[in-house]
């Protein structure tokens, strides 16, 4: 099972009017908690480096909850120290989802939003993390980490968080609008749902591409994908 976790799909797009080829690989929910086996780690940095990579974006759930960051001091500097090994070698997008600031009774999580932790995986170099560094743009990418609240995943009007949050990025930061059509133009976010309405549609169409976790398997149960 652990040969699992290292199954890729390769996909190619002709993007005309875009200035270089590159190199993009997205995966998320890696859900690292106390009983993790480390072992997972090391067959994902082995499956990455065997092509060359160039930018990298996690979308969300990167840990399972809160509570092993205060619990399990060795078990949350080894994910630091393996998010600092992907910085050594990619620019490294970690856009926090739902369970990267919950404790571990997840519907009925409390926010819980570890500052220090996030704050110190930002720091690492190459590694940017939503709730610091949202926007990242050099002369081939543009990448908007777009990072759900709290309230859109257990307020039930997840819709209305997110567009607020849409709005704000384009009235206040201009992160979603007059992009540089030169680039490739990536927007992460942890959860697809409500990405298909058409007015959030309205504020992301001019992203190349949108990268999403959260639904682990989709709408496929596992005993049919298996």
């Amino acid at each position: 099972m652990i040969d699992k976790i290292i199954q890729t799909k390769n996909h190619s797009y002709e993007m005309l009017g875009k200035k270089d080829n590159i190199n993009i690989k997205t995966f998320g929910d890696l859900h690292y908690f106390k009983k993790f086996d480390d072992r997972k780690l090391e067959l994902i940095s082995e499956n990455l480096s065997k092509e060359e990579l160039e930018y990298l974006c996690l979308a969300g759930d990167i840990i399972d909850s809160t509570d092993f960051l205060k619990t399990h001091k060795e078990k949350s500097e080894k994910l630091l120290l393996w998010l600092e090994s992907l910085g050594k070698k990619y620019k490294t997008f970690v856009n926090l989802g739902s369970h990267d600031f919950t404790t571990c009774d997840f519907k009925q999580g409390k926010n819980d939003f570890p500052e220090g932790y996030w704050k110190e995986a930002n720091s690492i170099s190459n590694v940017y993390v939503s709730h610091y560094a949202p926007y990242y743009e050099d002369d081939k990418v543009i990448v908007f980490s777009l990072e759900l609240p709290y309230e859109y995943y257990f307020n039930g009007t997840g819709k209305e968080y997110l567009l607020n949050k849409l709005e704000f990025a384009k009235k206040y930061t201009n992160y979603v609008s007059n992009l540089d059509n030169s680039k490739v133009k990536i927007l992460i976010v942890h959860s697809p749902i409500y990405m298909t309405d058409p007015k959030v549609i309205s504020y992301i169409k001019e992203f190349d591409f949108v990268f999403c976790g959260h639904m682990h398997n989709g709408m496929v149960f596992p005993i049919v994908d298996d």
